[in-house]
């Protein structure tokens, strides 16, 4: 019987015992209340914490089944039966695998040959042995191999390509010999005014090695014609 129930003379105070029963009753509803909140948060908790990632099964070694059929746990044919699984999921990798990179390697060369393709469109000579063109293109492709270290092929080939003739515009090559040919006005009236519009050196006079060590820069993205005409604007006898 809770303490204080009783009067001076020794009479039950049943209000009290009432009183007090409703008190225990309401920490109960209140302690209730307050456990059903805590693990609401925590199911919200759960639900928003990210999945686990899938793990990879275990692959087993042969020392590893053996060890299993020694202990009577599986048979010497499931043993076997599972490497023979591993090789044919291996296999099935590997092909898998070779296929798409064939696939890959057949796109992308028949991208370079494309724009290799434009390149010979615009500029047959680079084709013709004995040509200018043909042999900056071969010295460049010779530097790339045997300096920078580039594989041999065609990817290598439009690279020096690039780097000799410039990115294709247009349908033609913006060629540094085509810009000198058209900044000094040979070939035609008017040509000079067009060439200096054209030029992405503004028409700046620079020797023609200098434009070439520019051009290949602009192509490996190590600098822009910007930068480049900035840097030449104070070369001597560059002036438009």
């Amino acid at each position: 019987m809770p303490e204080g129930t009783e009067d001076k003379n020794g009479k039950v105070d049943l209000d009290a015992i009432t009183n007090g029963f409703n008190e225990i009753k309401q920490s109960l509803e209140r302690e209730k209340l307050a456990r059903a909140e805590l693990q609401g948060q925590l199911n919200g908790m759960k639900a928003s914490a990210p999945a686990a990632p899938a793990q990879t099964p275990k692959r087993y070694s042969r020392a590893e089944l053996q060890a299993a059929v020694d202990a009577g746990t599986i048979t010497q044919a499931n043993a076997d039966g599972y490497i023979d699984q591993l090789r044919t999921e291996d296999l099935d990798r590997r092909l898998n695998d070779g296929i798409a990179k064939a696939k890959a390697d057949i796109l992308a060369e028949s991208d370079v040959k494309a724009e290799l393709n434009q390149y010979i469109e615009s500029v047959p000579d680079i084709m013709v042995e004995g040509s200018e063109e043909r042999n900056r293109v071969q010295a460049e492709y010779t530097e790339l191999i045997n300096k920078f270290g580039n594989p041999e092929g065609i990817r290598t080939q439009l690279l020096a390509v690039r780097n000799v003739m410039g990115p294709v515009r247009s349908g033609r090559t913006d060629l540094p010999s085509e810009r000198e040919h058209d900044r000094t006005g040979a070939g035609g009236g008017g040509g000079k005014s067009a060439a200096v519009k054209n030029d992405p050196l503004g028409g700046l006079k620079v020797e023609q090695r200098v434009r070439d060590h520019y051009e290949k820069l602009v192509n490996k993205g190590l600098t822009t014609w910007d930068k480049a005409k900035a840097e030449l604007e104070n070369y001597p006898g560059a002036a438009a």
